[in-house]
């Protein structure tokens, strides 16, 4: 049957209009592609241009590890071995040469490596004890602030995603702790490790730090269109430890009740609340301790000598508050002592070691520019066993 000129006139002009519609659309489609591409590429080099710093972030303490670690690898590869440190910001906030660590190296003679952050504690040691062994350091001293065994510290520090940094290997092992108590369940778990182990664990890091530099962004949008001067935070109302403790103490501390050095201290209800779980004696299975065991275990299976202290608090305060009554003190250090010697760790307690002169702030942070060098006075303490601990296992 011979085809009508009209129709496949038609045919061909129906064909060329659907040709042009797909053009069309695939042009709007790649000019589409290319604006958002462009406001992406432009957003993110704005705010990497804009002068809005780096916001604190969770990540920052291991990151900071990551720093570390490779010189204490370096000094086993040189043949001089390095002591680590770990502790919170009662290790590490000082000037420079006068920290802890600082002080503890110029009395031992051997490199001793800061691995102190404010705000971390045994569920961040934990979660980076894999990288810390595999550094191999000569030993490893850990601080314990009886304020970690507080819901308040969780709460106000809590990293969980740090847990993405458990090697594969301990996940079933981290499965049976109580990490509930830093808000991780098995679901986020198995989550931060993946992502971490796929690699993925930088992009997070920066997404997650752009995203805290949006907030500055804004925060600085809204000071403008007010007319107002805008501050920068450390954490752009990002709900990061450092805020949520900087938070706590303001709300928390009066003025010193009784005589002594001119420092603020928390209130009698904050004490108890940041201090209820040691004063009135420590579970067996309280979710720190478990923890704190499962990281000696992690650094002795590799042989690494582990020695942990009790940090120094003001216990003339506590008694003035009437709150050092019965045995749940002592109790608890020997809860503690129980963990560290079954693992065949050091335990040191200095819990009462400084006079009230020695503190400096609510917190329990030591002075150092007055008559009496609370940093140098706890090396002075610690100096010697941490020297015995090192021979002891030379000898083994």
């Amino acid at each position: 049957m011979q085809e009508n000129p009209g129709q496949a006139d038609a045919g061909r002009t129906g064909a060329k209009s659907a040709s042009r519609r797909a053009l069309r659309a695939g042009l709007l489609l790649a000019c589409f592609g290319l604006g958002l591409g462009t406001v992406v590429w432009g957003g993110i080099a704005w705010l990497r241009d804009a002068r809005l710093g780096r916001p604190t972030l969770v990540f920052n303490y291991s990151r900071m590890m990551a720093k570390r670690l490779p010189r204490i690898a370096a000094a086993r590869q040189e043949g001089r071995p390095a002591v680590a440190v770990l502790g919170a910001s009662g290790l590490v906030s000082y000037p420079e040469g006068r920290r802890v660590p600082d002080r503890l190296q110029q009395r031992l003679g051997v490199p001793v490596e800061s691995l102190g952050m404010p705000g971390s504690g045994p569920f961040e040691y934990y979660f980076l004890a894999d990288e810390i062994a595999d550094a191999g350091p000569a030993g490893v001293v850990v601080a314990v602030n009886l304020d970690h065994f507080s819901d308040a510290w969780q709460g106000a520090y809590a990293r969980p995603q740090l847990a993405g940094r458990i090697g594969p290997a301990r996940l079933v092992e981290a499965f049976a702790l109580p990490l509930h108590a830093v808000g991780l369940t098995a679901d986020r778990l198995l989550y931060y490790v993946a992502l971490v182990q796929a690699g993925g664990y930088e992009p997070w890091y920066w997404l997650t730090l752009r995203q805290a530099q949006l907030g500055r962004a804004r925060d600085q949008l809204e000071a403008w269109l007010q007319g107002g001067r805008y501050e920068p935070r450390n954490d752009s109302g990002d709900d990061t430890p450092e805020r949520r403790f900087r938070q706590a103490v303001r709300a928390t501390t009066i003025e010193r009740v009784f005589t002594g050095p001119d420092i603020r201290h928390y209130r009698a209800s904050s004490v108890r609340e940041h201090y209820a779980a040691i004063l009135d004696g420590l579970d067996v299975d309280h979710p720190v301790l478990q923890v704190l065991d499962a990281t000696i275990a992690r650094l002795r299976r590799d042989g690494i000598p582990v020695l942990v202290y009790v940090e120094p608090i003001e216990v003339d305060y506590l008694a003035q508050l009437g709150l050092v009554k019965g045995p749940g003190l002592s109790e608890s250090l020997g809860r503690i002592e129980a963990v560290v010697r079954g693992r065949g760790a050091t335990f040191v307690d200095l819990h009462a070691l400084l006079p009230p002169e020695a503190f400096r702030d609510a917190p329990g942070h030591l002075a150092y520019d007055g008559a009496l060098d609370g940093p140098a006075a706890l090396a002075d303490a610690l100096a010697p066993r941490v020297r015995d601990a090192l021979a002891d296992a030379n000898d083994d």
